[in-house]
């Protein structure tokens, strides 16, 4: 059996997007965020005495909780995006989405622990971007690196950029990146776009001359001016007052401003980085944003994942937030699967306050209690979609249950359904659970689809 150290070789030889497994908590620290593809059957263990007849590739885990051969990960066949999971008689069992399961099929985001280890289903970054702990960019996820990746290049570009994302994604760290790779060695300047309003909005951006209006009793330089050679970032951008909007095209495609009272247009050299958790294609088609700037600001757009959606960053980054030292253990094994299950609907910005309650109530490492505790207190959206508005309104208490790992009765499943019309991704989106989990829930009450609507 292989060791962890051989890991390396197989993770070189490895197909740039094929599917694997990262380790994201273990009591052996220095395996803690390997990377272990699974291009051919893979068995997974304590280590031990191969079987005569054993031929396949495996790695030994110094976890006590593993059986020797605890389990196994084989790539679907017939292409399917999945890797099958089969549990190999394990002393401990085999937990998929907190779910103990015999055999399951693993998608992207997938959450397994066996033991005291839990992994985490992902693919082999594409992106060779490196993340940056000091500059507060942590993640190992495919999907964060090729975002910042992404920027990096729109600020050596020196382009407009336009950042979307879910509210605490990190949309202002992606702009300090743009800012630091632009290599411009003006200030970086932040406004929010929700705080510019009436009258005083053209001045916060563009300045105004002394005796301008009313009130102007000395020359402002406004936001433009103060990034000269560096970085204005405009956070909220889809909230930007449409009378302002006309000047702002024109500062991008001009390259000039004018100030409130003054004589002439004065040229600027900034780059604009814009920033919006709002669907901006409808705000144009409902006549609240401009389509030209829309376009202009859309030169070069990166679009920062959810956390729900690079769920193996998650204890990276609760270990960053918490200062924890490397080798210690930060979180029980059922609580960081806890967390790691949480939908986490305000991103890193709602996980940085969890840990710092955590902080407040215990001690290291974290347990299951606590995390469940802090996790029914954390806010929910701010403005549910749809189908979660008429689930709680039915189902109170049930949607917080389930995000926080406990598995929905037969009754309340049934219920579910009904309420969403046999559709099982609406009940997945309802829930904040994959879809697969669902399908897994089905099968274990043994529940039919009568009138499926996907």
């Amino acid at each position: 059996m292989r060791t962890q150290t051989d890991v390396g070789r197989m993770r070189a030889s490895a197909a740039r997007r094929e599917l694997a497994v990262r380790v994201v908590a273990c009591p052996a620290p220095e395996i803690v965020d390997f990377l272990i593809p699974v291009t051919s059957p893979l068995v997974i263990g304590r280590g031990g005495p191969p079987k005569a007849d054993e031929s396949e590739p495996a790695i030994a885990i110094a976890d006590p909780r593993l059986s020797g051969r605890h389990l196994a990960l084989v790539p679907a066949a017939g292409g399917k995006d999945q890797l099958r999971l089969m549990d190999l008689d394990s002393k401990n069992g085999t937990w998929v989405n907190a779910e103990r399961c015999q055999s399951a099929a693993l998608g992207e985001g997938d959450i397994v622990r066996a033991g005291q280890t839990i992994f985490v289903t992902t693919r082999v970054a594409q992106s060779h971007f490196a993340e940056s702990p000091a500059e507060d960019l942590i993640g190992q996820s495919p999907a964060i690196l090729a975002a910042w990746e992404l920027a990096k290049t729109g600020g050596e570009r020196g382009v407009p950029v336009l950042v979307l994302g879910e509210t605490g994604a990190g949309k202002e760290g992606v702009a300090r990146l743009v800012h630091r790779a632009s290599k411009r060695t003006g200030a970086f300047v932040a406004l929010n776009g929700a705080t510019l309003i009436g009258e005083t909005a053209t001045a916060t951006l563009f300045g105004h001359e002394k005796g301008a209006f009313t009130g102007a009793v000395e020359r402002r330089r406004g936001a433009f001016l103060e990034a000269e050679g560096g970085t204005l970032f405009l956070d909220e951008i889809g909230d930007l007052p449409l009378e302002v909007q006309p000047r702002l095209l024109r500062a991008l495609e001009q390259r000039e401003i004018a100030p409130i009272g003054a004589a002439r247009p004065r040229k600027v050299d900034v780059q604009v980085v814009a920033a919006t958790n709002a669907d901006l294609a409808a705000r144009v088609a409902d006549g609240n944003f401009r389509g030209d700037l829309f376009a202009r600001l859309s030169t070069w757009v990166v679009e920062l994942p959810p956390l729900r959606d690079r769920r193996e960053d998650v204890l990276r980054l609760a270990r960053a937030f918490s200062g924890a030292a490397e080798d210690a253990p930060l979180f029980e094994p059922e609580a960081a699967e806890a967390l790691l299950l949480h939908a986490f609907p305000f991103n890193v910005r709602e996980l940085r306050q969890i840990m710092t309650r955590l902080a407040l109530r215990t001690t290291t490492p974290y347990p299951i209690e606590d995390v469940r505790a802090v996790i029914a207190h954390a806010p929910s959206r701010s403005t549910p979609r749809p189908a979660e508005s008429a689930l709680e309104d039915t189902q109170p208490g049930l949607t917080t249950r389930i995000r926080r790992g406990q598995r929905p009765t037969r009754e309340e499943l049934v219920t579910l359904l009904e309420e969403h019309g046999d559709n099982v991704a609406a009940v997945a989106r309802a829930l904040g659970r994959d879809r697969k989990q669902v399908y897994r829930w089905l099968e274990h009450h043994g529940i039919a689809l009568r009138n499926p609507g996907e």
